[in-house]
């Protein structure tokens, strides 16, 4: 009796062959007894076959379950014998770990410095560029409109949009919503505890547009949004938990911004921004807000006034492509009359910025910056692989007559190459996790340093995390390569007789990655070089006024002023702060850094005023101290005197406006007449300037023109401008301090460097530099050490041979000349290959860098030289090695 089939199916053979006859053998046996025994009762033979095989049944069916349930225990067996083989290799992995603690040390710092870059990159990379904002909902469908025109044969791209603008699009069909909004700095409170903050305005259908909710109580609704509304407002997650300590009885309090009271209503989500990433202390419904702040609805009336964006959200299933003609129509339609005016390009498109995906032409320089730091950080990473695979092919050298005897004891070859992978990938592993934290720590010193002005709270950690595990296992492969290679191409004779001598190729395998490591470490302080470079041509920049000692003082009085009474305030306040010990002039504006404003303007001797592709004329009211607290130069005729105010009117034009005038002829004394009419007075031209940047570091210059700003004027004073004789950024304080004790009715006093002002205009250089720098010095240590090793490696194996040449009489001047000279020469080979690939790439980073030539000479050979020098240092300790090696004990060697 052989016992129950079912516990006998688990010692079925693997073949189907094999279990099809057993199954045979055992149901004929079965068969044949059921058979015996009913004729035995009398049945007849063939009723006796057919009942047997109706008790028994289909054998096929019996075969297939069979048949399924062996693949299953052989399917078991076999994960369980590889998991059994993985552990195994996992144990020696990490006895070798144990075992060499010193070189599993420097691998996994190599691992951790190049996973650690990628991964603190990879988390600025992000958030600018991968990511949408924080809590909008379905961000694919939600787009930000943007209008294409020609404009003096230039193609350009406006966000910026009219209020009616905003009216139109809210008639396009195919949209499920659409939400205006536009940001200010404005100030939160009163006197000395006065705060600048980032508010938007959005209208009410902005939140629903996104599809956020809010963290705490409501955002605002359409009878919030409508003119005349009483004043509420949403404050901003960071502001609430940082002014209010997270206190919930917020809701319904009053709180002054820009000197308007607003009620709160609300809590925003933590890490909401809205459509950009800049963070947000406080939403204002946008129309009562934008009236109350600037006491007017000038902003509301007419298409000359582009100050709202758009957010929309397109419909389920809607035509995107249609719906955008509908809204190009609908835009077209609404400037009909500036084009038939020829002021407006009739052929103007309205098209849609995604939120994801920010990196193409009109994506900010940052991101574009930010994407070419990440390749940076994977060429450190590439360096990092390369030096690991140097040491981890020179082990498996070392080790070759440790392999060849494990091949003689019949381990497979591939066993060998799945050892060497998983060594790589713990000890890569294992300098993933201390490479993340080096990322957390170094990645927030980097946003914090390079994008102050960037809210990271949405930035996902997990996504990091994921990124770090990808890239350590990557590594891991990468860098297990050649060893496995060489695993496999490993013949056991051969490598028992090389025994600890090392293989030919081996050798030049490893020659190969230092050289790889030189090339790439070569670009990288080419990029480095460049953008340094760049950042010192914008440093030192002529922007046609002195900033060194330049601070620029914003107030606003706590009561509304307008007129008369807002001029005798600015006016007050220059004199104040001319009573300054440290300060030498006062100068006041009614165009502050980054505004410009223009009229309609007349020329005497010209028809009409000539079109330039960077607009304008441009004015600037300004007060008698200005030019002198600017430093801008006045290259012919004369400045503004005090006695112009309030005499016949003058102006002061820059070169630029000069030539574009009246080219070749002396402009002093030719007229302007302001309004566009010839009987308008005549502004007579009494001076020409050099021009001078008002908006941005890089800008096409463009003509403007100086006039008095004088009591009638219908422009305000918008900030003040002080020249202090010390260090503009010690004389803040007392600037501040004096203000706030000697001018009453002040609510807010803010006084920053000049320099400080521009600070963001230089951010995208200095994050290039910072990080490229940094990451180039990282390059040339480990290359450096790359080499160290190679050279110390190959001075080891060839020690015989080095004490022969002494005993036969070499010098040891001239060993130690063969060995820089080696190393001097894998290191020219690969500064070599880095140049040339950065001569290639160079003309790609144009964009990104500031007066500065990306195939510039002297940074090229700069990076060249140091890499060279790095290379001799590299190369002193193992030359010094080659000659203290003794000739009798390298005769007993081997």
């Amino acid at each position: 009796m052989r016992g129950p089939i079912w516990r006998r199916l688990f010692r079925i053979a693997a073949f189907r062959r094999d279990a099809r006859r057993d199954l045979d053998e055992e149901l004929d046996f079965h068969t044949w007894r059921t058979v015996r025994g009913l004729v035995e009762k009398g049945w007849t033979e063939a009723d006796a076959q057919r009942e047997a095989r109706r008790r028994f049944g289909d054998r096929e069916r019996y075969m297939r379950e069979m048949e399924r349930l062996d693949k299953g225990r052989m399917r078991m067996e076999g994960w369980t014998m590889w998991l059994s083989d993985r552990w195994s290799d996992l144990r020696i992995s990490l006895r070798g770990v144990a075992r060499q603690p010193g070189f599993a040390a420097a691998v996994i710092l190599t691992f951790a410095l190049g996973i650690g870059a990628n991964a603190a990159l990879f988390g600025i990379v992000d958030r600018l560029v991968l990511q949408p904002p924080a809590h909008v909902t379905d961000a694919e469908d939600v787009v930000q409109l943007v209008v294409e025109r020609d404009f003096l044969g230039r193609t350009i791209r406006s966000e910026s949009m009219a209020w009616d603008d905003y009216l139109d699009t809210e008639k396009v069909g195919g949209l499920a919503g659409v939400g205006g909004y536009s940001s200010f700095d404005l100030t939160l409170g009163e006197g000395a505890g006065a705060r600048r903050i980032n508010a938007v305005f959005a209208t009410h259908d902005f939140f629903p547009t996104l599809g956020v909710r809010p963290f705490m109580g409501r955002f605002y609704g359409p009878d919030d949004d409508a003119f005349g509304a009483p004043l509420v407002a949403v404050l901003g997650y960071d502001l609430w938990a940082g002014q209010f300590g997270r206190d919930p009885a917020v809701l319904g309090t009053t709180v002054r911004i820009a000197g308007v009271p607003y009620s709160v209503v609300g809590v925003a989500p933590r890490g909401f921004t809205g459509m950009e990433l800049q963070r947000v202390d406080a939403w204002l419904p946008l129309r009562p807000g934008k009236v109350a702040t600037d006491g007017s609805d000038v902003w509301f009336s007419g298409r000359g006034y582009h100050w709202v964006r758009l957010a929309v959200r397109f419909a389920e299933g809607a035509g995107r492509l249609a719906t955008l003609d509908q809204a190009t129509s609908l835009h077209r339609g609404g400037y009909q009359e500036w084009s038939d005016q020829g002021r407006y390009d009739p052929e103007a498109r309205v098209l849609a910025k995604p939120l994801v995906g920010a990196a193409g032409p009109d994506a900010p320089p940052r991101n574009r910056v930010a994407l070419w730091l990440a390749g940076v950080s994977a060429l450190v990473l590439l360096i990092a692989c390369a030096n690991v695979a140097n040491l981890l092919l020179a082990r498996s050298l070392r080790r070759a007559r440790e392999s060849a005897v494990r091949l003689a004891l019949g381990i497979s070859p591939w066993r060998l190459v799945e050892q060497h992978i998983l060594d790589a990938l713990v000890l890569a592993l294992l300098g993933g996790a201390a490479g993340l934290g080096l990322a957390f720590w170094g990645g927030a010193a980097l946003r914090t340093r390079l994008l102050p002005d960037v809210d990271w709270t949405g930035a996902s950690d997990g996504r990091v995390l994921g990124f770090t595990l990808a890239v350590s296992a990557l590594a891991g492969l990468v860098s297990a390569a050649a060893p496995a290679v060489m695993a496999l191409r490993q013949r056991l004779a051969g490598a028992l007789a090389q025994g600890a001598k090392g293989s030919g190729s081996g050798h030049r395998a490893r020659a190969a990655l230092t050289l790889g490591q030189a090339s790439l470490a070569t670009l990288l302080l080419v990029g480095a070089g460049l953008f340094i470079q760049s950042m010192r041509s914008a440093r030192s920049a002529d922007l046609g006024f002195d900033i060194d000692r330049l601070v620029t003082v914003e107030l606003e009085p706590s009561a509304g002023l307008e007129g008369v009474e807002l001029k005798d305030f600015y006016q007050q306040a220059a004199q104040r702060l001319s009573a300054l010990p440290q300060v030498e002039a006062v100068g006041a504006t009614g165009a502050p850094w980054g505004w410009g404003f223009s009229q309609r303007l007349a020329a005497e001797g010209l028809d009409s005023i000539p079109r330039t592709p960077t607009g304008g004329p441009y004015y600037h009211r300004v007060t008698d101290g200005y030019f002198q607290a600017m430093g801008i130069r006045v290259v012919q005729g004369r400045g503004l005197r005090p006695s112009d105010f309030g005499g016949a009117p003058v102006a002061v034009v820059n070169r630029t406006m000069a030539d574009l005038l009246w080219p070749g002829q002396d402009p002093l004394g030719k007229c302007l007449y302001q309004g566009g009419d010839d009987s308008a007075p005549c502004t007579e031209v009494v001076g020409v300037s050099a021009y001078a940047h008002s908006g941005g570091v890089v800008e096409e210059e463009a003509p403007q023109y100086y006039i008095a700003l004088t009591a009638g004027d219908d422009d305000d004073p918008r900030s003040l401008q002080v020249r202090v004789t010390g260090d503009p950024r010690t004389a803040t304080g007392p600037i501040v301090r004096g203000l706030h004790a000697g001018l009453p009715g002040v609510r807010m006093v803010r006084a920053r460097p000049m320099r400080e002002v521009l600070d963001p205009d230089f951010r995208d250089w200095r994050m290039g530099m910072t990080v490229f720098s940094l990451f180039g010095v990282l390059a040339l240590l480990v290359a450096t050490v790359g080499l160290y090793s190679l050279l110390a490696f190959d001075v080891a194996q060839r020690r015989r041979e080095l004490g022969i040449r002494l005993a036969l009489g070499a010098s040891a001047g001239g060993l130690r000349r063969t060995v820089l000279l080696r190393a001097l020469a894998l290191a020219g080979v690969g500064v070599v290959l880095g140049l040339a690939a950065a001569f290639v790439l160079a003309p790609r980073t144009v964009d990104l860098l500031f007066d500065t030539s990306p195939r510039d000479p002297a940074v090229f050979l700069a990076a060249g030289g140091v890499l060279l020098a790095a290379a001799a240092l590299a190369g002193v300790v193992p030359a010094g090695k080659a000659t203290r090696v003794a000739p009798s004990e390298a005769l007993k060697l081997e």
